[in-house]
């Protein structure tokens, strides 16, 4: 399936002079034309202008004080600390500053970040990482909020002390539990997932009461020492660790990332592409959270899946699966993006000159393998059938969503509008101004793989919880940038013009993030910790 059905090498470095002339980055036919470097900087001018403008949107409705949702059922606030938010997100923009300086100096150069460079960059993006953690002005508060809430994740939290052993609860505890109403539970989230997370709370609540030096270290760090109750303090440590884990995974998943786009894409267009995909507003606003955190697994089934595809080689194919397998214990999402990924690549392997068998013996077969193998532990070691679980799962969520999709039926525009407000610049960016298609085939997986995307999302905005699709479509946002960029020019190939439009979509998506972190309060949690309205 490799170069036989026409994939273009990642770091193929030259592109035709007639498609970067299109573009408006590459070298005019008249140096000193006064009339090409007009046209440039107008259509550099049009691609800030897109990236930019859902900022622009979002200022403009925290200026006029517009909600942003569904009135009396969900909304997204704007922060009341924005001014300190501001200053904190300065932060941000000057790890970010210092980052994109040697970047930009590096890709002068070259095609290739080079060790040095690659390594400031990465800690650059490490401290970008930390500073998601601690940049809210009352961070600690805010995500032992968060991380107790029953209408967060909070609600593994709570639901985790049911949890006596990991196969009682699996086998028998969380299938009655399922049985509940939502008033019961306090909240959809615990019916509405498999139970994977709640597990995970549970491990991190005994290995904080368990290991006194991780349970110190956390009560001193969070000053958590002010709480009389020593099962308090194990509660809330064991919260924080959990939030600490889920934005460990969500920074680290941008390696996966880095390393499924560089498949394509020469270094600096899949630097910024990566990027993107695990830094937006969404995911940013969102972090430490569930649903960020998921994009670990997410692009670690992407990258095997991909891997499987290009390369015909079976042990991807089988990692696959069994990453789909695992996941499916903490997520049903994961199952619609195996969905996506499969789905796509079989439509593409019709449409090449190798048939779908290729496609059988490299990527189904040995996925079913792996999702076997994955599954036969879980029910060995812990009793748990996961197969079953999400069925049940799948089951509960249709039951639990209904009411949101259809009363009132109307307020379902509202998810969509929401989505576009926080996917991010890049995404805008090759919506309106990134022009130059490739026709071969790496550019007709891209289609394919954006088609398969957008079907699927249609599908689930109107049979699932439409009112909170920044939050549940983060998953989603790799499928969608990477299927875009794999049909333009600008992130197909090398070019020093190329280089620098790199460089500047990955400060305004780096800028145009930390401005959208800056104004919202997505969870209530400052609003409802400022005001006293806690639990209601």
């Amino acid at each position: 399936m490799g170069e036989s059905r026409g994939l273009k090498p990642a770091d193929q470095k030259t592109a035709t002079p007639s498609a970067i002339d299109r573009l408006g980055m590459g070298k005019s036919h008249t140096p000193h034309s006064t009339t090409q470097r007009s046209k440039k900087k107008i259509r550099v001018g049009v691609l800030c202008a897109a990236a930019t403008a859902p900022l622009a949107i979002l200022i403009i409705l925290y200026l006029v004080d517009v909600p942003i949702g569904q009135p009396d059922f969900l909304i997204y606030r704007y922060s009341p600390f924005v001014p300190l938010r501001v200053m904190r997100g300065l932060v941000a923009l000057g790890l970010g500053a210092v980052g994109l300086l040697v970047i930009h100096r590096r890709f002068r150069r070259s095609e290739t970040l080079g060790l040095g460079a690659g390594a400031v960059a990465g800690f650059c993006y490490l401290g970008l990482v930390v500073w998601s953690f601690f940049g809210p002005p009352i961070s600690t508060r805010q995500h032992t909020f968060n991380m107790l809430s029953p209408s967060h994740d909070g609600a593994f939290m709570l639901e985790s002390r049911h949890v006596t052993s990991v196969s009682a609860y699996v086998s028998t505890t969380f299938p009655e539990r399922l049985k509940l109403e939502p008033e019961q539970m306090r909240g959809r989230r615990v019916l509405s997932n498999p139970p994977g997370m709640t597990v995970l709370c549970a491990l991190a609540r005994d290995l904080v009461a368990t290991t006194s030096g991780l349970r110190t270290w956390l009560v001193s760090s969070f000053g958590l020492g002010e709480l009389e109750d020593p099962s308090q303090r194990t509660e809330f440590a064991a919260a924080l660790l959990v939030a600490i884990l889920m934005t460990m995974a969500w920074g680290v998943s941008v390696l996966l990332a880095w390393r499924l786009c560089r498949i394509w894409m020469p270094p600096p267009a899949a630097l910024v592409v990566a990027f993107a995909c695990v830094f937006n507003p969404a995911s940013v606003c969102f972090t430490p959270g569930k649903d960020s955190a998921q994009l670990l697994f997410v692009l670690a089934i992407l990258l095997c899946w991909m891997l499987a595809f290009t390369k015909t080689r079976g042990r991807y194919g089988f990692a696959a699966g069994g990453l789909v397998a695992a996941a499916t214990m903490v997520g049903l999402v994961h199952v619609w993006v195996f969905a996506i990924v499969a789905g796509a690549t079989l439509w593409h392997s019709f449409g090449t000159d190798r048939a779908w068998r290729g496609w059988l013996m490299a990527c189904a077969i040995p996925a079913v393998a792996g999702g076997c193998v994955v599954a036969l532990i879980s029910w060995v070691v812990w009793d748990w059938n996961i197969v079953t679980t999400a069925y049940r799962v799948g089951l509960r969520y249709g039951q639990v969503q209904l009411p949101i999709i259809t009363d009132p039926f109307y307020w379902t525009l509202v998810g969509l509008p929401m989505f576009l407000l926080f996917v991010g610049p890049l995404f805008w960016a090759q919506v309106v101004a990134v022009r130059g298609d490739v026709s071969d085939s790496t550019a007709a997986l891209g289609r394919r793989l954006l088609v398969t995307t957008v079907v699927v999302l249609v599908y689930v905005y109107f049979f699932a919880n439409n009112s909170e699709t920044p939050r549940l479509w983060i998953p989603f946002v790799p499928m969608l940038l990477i299927g875009m960029a794999l049909r333009r020019e600008l992130f197909r190939f090398d070019h020093a013009g190329h280089r620098t439009i790199c460089v500047l979509l990955l400060a305004l998506q780096l800028g145009v993030t930390v401005a959208h972190w800056s104004l919202m309060d997505v969870r209530e949690s400052e609003w409802r910790l400022s005001t006293g309205r806690m639990w209601e």
